[in-house]
């Protein structure tokens, strides 16, 4: 099994070891397709539904409309409030600690704790786990551990 560090998602590779499925599957299968001419550097065309007001304000800016959007999605993406990474991080922790840990015992009890911020408690329940996912998990804990308590002193 292989877990996105990042998601705590768990990723399908085929026999070569690229993403067939999860997230990262559209991305490294662009990558992967190799045409004449340009390289695509990931660009995929989507279709956008926004109101008349938008396109005219899109339009306006320098660089066009995709160049505008890129630069916002980037903006936005780069973990500007510290709530929001806090948020992920968890989601990360416990997406990790159900795929990993699911038919533990006591995983129920750590996924509320973790849930409920009592970071402190979650070792208690994973005294009795496998020692290669109790290390791992605790990797993803000490993150979201970091991350809430920024959250609570930078976004307060």
């Amino acid at each position: 099994m292989v877990i996105d560090d990042h998601t705590g998602r768990s990723l399908t590779l085929d026999g070569t070891g690229t993403v067939v499925s999860g997230a990262l599957a559209d991305g490294v299968a662009g990558r992967m397709k190799s045409k004449p001419g340009r390289p695509r550097l990931g660009v995929v065309a989507r279709e956008v539904t926004l109101l008349p007001r938008h396109w005219e304000w899109l339009t306006a800016q320098p660089g066009g409309i995709s160049v505008t959007l890129r630069r916002l999605v980037e903006t936005l993406s780069q973990d500007s409030h510290p709530h929001d990474k806090a948020q992920r991080s968890l989601e990360a922790c416990l997406h990790a600690m159900l795929t990993l840990a699911g038919d533990q015992p006591d995983c129920a009890d750590a996924c509320e704790d973790l849930c409920q911020g009592k970071f402190l408690n979650i070792g208690m329940y994973m005294k009795d786990w496998p020692s290669d996912i109790r290390r791992y998990l605790e990797a993803f804990i000490a993150a979201a551990w970091h991350d809430a308590c920024r959250a609570r002193v930078i976004g307060t």
